[in-house]
């Protein structure tokens, strides 16, 4: 009673307020900053309207000088309702589609829900909402991932026979089938089949309630696995910093309307620091990644320091002692080498890109897609303890033999980009690929660990499928084809064999990497734009990663763009000699881009910090 009558008795709220007595049965609360319980809350798209404007409205009324700390109060616990409402709601749809879209929606509530969680800390100086809003961070990224990831993990522990846990990898793997081939028939454009298109499309339907039969029965008859699935936490504050090595530092963004946020937790300490953003913001972020590409000198130094001064020196203090950054971006950040960004300001003109002061020369470097998936492959897992039976296994198809058009362009660097041509499936030889995986090959056995290279018409897609689950290391040197209209039917490229089965057409599309069996602690894409894909509000890229990160691969090297073919395999041959000297992954691709730097040659950011470490 005493904070209904410091609230003001606006309409507004009394109308959501009345909206959520008639769509609540069990809540009969008038009082303005009440709401039901979560327990109580039907899964309806209309009460997340409703929460999230109510959520609004108190924030409005609590925004008087001084702070209304009731209404401040209330509007923190309906967004955090809200929140708990849009999990339910993720939970009920069960097309990926429907998931994306919720996931679009629900970025601008997190927003605001974060914003009202440090208006709460500025005001009464608790903590506790510093972590609050970290959480709604991590709830705005991969939420759709990371569901189909715990989903994963809950048959893994649920202790479900392997008959039936091959029952469903077989109904993914069909699903995944005839879903990539609907997509590819629908653009297929004047020469679409529809008898075909609608033959899939039934195939499909079919197969999708057969699915989603098998998920209900999965439900009722082992309750572990039910509960395990359910239950999504977001991963605390002091579990991060538990998991983090002395010398690391986790960094994670969340790029507001006006607003920086930038969560940094190192093993001792927890810090947010809010950083107004430019105004050209986003056209600096694409301005250094154009200037990268395109070899603009004055623009990527301009960019690089600019993206610098907004991101990393802000937090320059905590970073103080730390050797490793894990860097967890958001929004277009996802595109950002972190690496290239100058530190300090370039030497007087001319520019000499082999002495500028950048990240990588002070910090090893990795990102992930949110803390929580980070924290997951920090943990050990059962997956760990499953023995590879070989240590390095590699892939080039080479693309050299007569079946196969050369690249006959006459520009000497689009001829070595390890990139598809634009006219049908005709592709450029990668020469080097082969030498680079028979090198690496070749590293692997001095050290007396057992190794395999398939070259040329060896190196197909049935053969990757089946060497999959025996090797610690995956090496793929080839083309990436790259359909930001159409994730799923991005992919790699094989060599193409005239016996091929319908489900090994030689290119291995994104959509068949979630039903991957396969035991590798390392996957390295040595191909181009490899991890890039389209980008979904609230989810990130959808990217190559996604599917190998589904399939259980928790580190993966992947390009951010088109790279060259020689300097690449120059790259992946330094980095796998740093690993077998006994450094980590992202120590060991810091040093092969260290040494592209003391070469004038390969000192060019476009060369040397495409490649990024995606894991732990």
């Amino acid at each position: 009673p005493v904070i209904q009558r410091r609230m003001p008795q606006g309409e507004e709220l009394q109308h959501y307020q009345r909206a959520l007595l008639a769509l609540v049965p069990s809540f009969a609360d008038t009082t303005l900053v009440s709401n039901p319980t979560a327990s109580a809350l039907p899964a309806l798209p209309l009460l997340s309207d409703i929460l999230r404007a109510k959520a609004e409205a108190l924030a409005q009324s609590s925004a008087a000088r001084p702070p209304r700390l009731e209404a401040m109060h209330a509007a923190f616990a309906t967004h955090v309702l809200h929140a708990d409402l849009l999990d339910r709601l993720r939970t009920d749809y069960q097309a990926e589609g429907s998931k994306l879209l919720l996931a679009q929606k629900a970025r601008a509530s997190y927003a605001l829900a974060l914003q009202s969680a440090l208006q709460l800390y500025e005001v009464t100086r608790d903590s506790i909402y510093q972590h609050h809003a970290f959480a709604f961070a991590e709830k705005s990224k991969v939420a759709v991932l990371a569901e189909a990831l715990q989903e994963t993990k809950a048959r893994q522990f649920a202790g479900m026979p392997d008959s039936v846990l091959e029952q469903e990898r077989t109904l993914r793997i069909d699903l995944a089938y005839y879903d990539t081939q609907i997509q590819k028939e629908q653009q297929a454009g004047a020469e679409r089949d529809s008898l075909r298109l609608v033959e899939f499309a039934q195939r499909h339907f079919k197969l999708k309630a057969q699915y989603q039969k098998f998920v209900e029965n999965l439900e009722q008859h082992y309750p572990k696995y039910y509960a395990l699935k359910y239950h999504r936490p977001v991963v605390a504050v002091n579990a991060l910093q538990r998991a983090l090595a002395a010398h690391e530092v986790l960094v994670e963004y969340f790029i507001g309307d006006r607003t920086i946020y930038i969560f940094t937790i190192s093993p001792k300490q927890f810090t947010l620091t809010a950083q107004a953003k430019a105004a050209d913001f986003d056209q600096t972020v694409t301005g250094l990644l154009r200037a990268v590409k395109k070899v603009e000198k004055a623009a990527f130094v301009q960019h690089s320091r600019a993206l610098f001064e907004a991101l990393l020196a802000p937090i320059q203090k905590t970073l103080a002692g730390a050797q490793r950054l894990i860097i967890i971006p958001d929004g277009k950040l996802c595109y950002v080498p972190f690496e290239a960004l100058l530190t300090g300001a370039a030497p007087p003109a001319p520019i000499d890109f082999a002495k500028l002061p950048y990240l990588i020369r002070a910090f090893e470097i990795s990102y992930h897609y949110s803390a929580n998936l980070w924290h997951e492959a920090a943990t050990p897992s059962v997956r760990d303890t499953v023995p590879a039976h070989a240590s390095f296994v590699g892939f080039a198809p080479v693309f050299s033999d007569s079946v196969i058009a050369s690249n006959t362009s006459a520009d000497p660097l689009v001829a070595s980009l390890r990139a598809v041509l634009v006219e049908g499936k005709h592709y450029g030889a990668l020469p080097y690929t082969a030498s680079e995986v028979a090198k690496i090959a070749a590293l692997f056995a001095r050290k007396n660990k057992t190794s395999a290279g398939y070259l040329h018409g060896q190196a197909t897609e049935a053969n990757f499928k089946q060497a999959l689950p025996r090797y610690r290391y995956v090496h793929v040197a080839t083309h990436g084809l790259l359909n930001e209209a159409q994730p799923k039917l991005s992919g790699l490229l094989f060599s193409p064999t005239p016996e091929a089965a319908q489900e090994d057409d030689g290119i291995l599309y994104s959509g068949e990497t979630y039903n991957l069996n396969t035991h590798a602690e390392l996957v390295v894409l040595s191909s181009c734009e490899s991890g890039v894909g389209q980008f979904v509000q609230g989810e990130g890229l959808m990217a190559l990663t996604r599917g190998f990160m589904y399939s259980g691969v928790p580190n993966i090297v992947v390009s951010l763009w088109k790279v060259y073919d020689q300097h690449t395999s120059d790259l992946m041959l330094a980095f796998y000699q740093n690993l077998l000297a006994g450094k980590n992954y992202a120590a060991s691709l810091r040093a092969a881009k260290l040494r592209m730097l003391t070469h004038s040659a390969t000192a060019l950011p476009v060369k040397w910090s495409a490649f990024v470490l995606v894991g732990r």
